[in-house]
């Protein structure tokens, strides 16, 4: 929102204002601005998903966004994330700082003693979610809906492993049933 600001003193304003708040210091935001700045229109300032060999990384690094962008969206997320699963370590760092919270409404104070990483990670995820954010309840229910078929596709993959015929005909009949479902959903 900063970057798109035509009016160079009320971008400098919310600059400072963002820095008290989120206690990043202001040199950092000012780097991360110049560089949202300097990127062309239709470019992302931010990799909407970068992809380390995690397989939930772009899910969860969404899911936090949307709080981020969203916090009344915090409980309903918390209550559907497992946190223990996350890979992304700044994510999940994040995302226990929120659950801990005593005031979800005001996210500032969960960068109280929030690591450099964190903190920059909010910040970008602050300046651009990497959705577009009038859709955020279908970014959360799409990923949430994603989370399930990569656990899904793990444990048909640990089953082929296993060579456990059995489990794979079960897990492969689930699918068929909520394939079926889905179809009847969209008459």
């Amino acid at each position: 929102m900063i970057a798109e600001l035509h009016d160079a003193i009320e971008a400098e304003q919310m600059l400072m204002e963002l820095a008290g708040r989120s206690r990043i210091t202001e040199s950092t935001l000012r780097e991360e601005f110049k560089k949202i700045k300097r990127v062309r229109p239709g470019e992302r300032a931010v990799p909407a998903v970068p992809r380390p060999g995690a397989a939930r990384f772009a899910e969860d690094r969404l899911l936090l966004s949307a709080v981020i962008a969203f916090p009344k969206k915090a409980d309903d997320v918390l209550a559907r994330i497992d946190l223990n699963t996350i890979r992304d370590v700044a994510a999940a760092a994040l995302f226990r700082r929120i659950a801990a919270a005593p005031d979800r409404s005001d996210l500032a104070s969960v960068l109280e003693g929030a690591s450099e990483e964190e903190r920059l990670l909010f910040t970008r995820l602050s300046v651009d979610p990497g959705f577009d954010t009038a859709l955020v309840d279908r970014v959360i229910e799409d990923c949430f809906a994603k989370i399930e078929e990569k656990k899904f596709d793990e444990r048909l993959h640990e089953a082929r492993e296993a060579g456990d015929i059995h489990l794979i005909n079960a897990l492969l009949m689930k699918k068929k049933q909520s394939i079926k479902g889905k179809g009847h959903e969209r008459l």
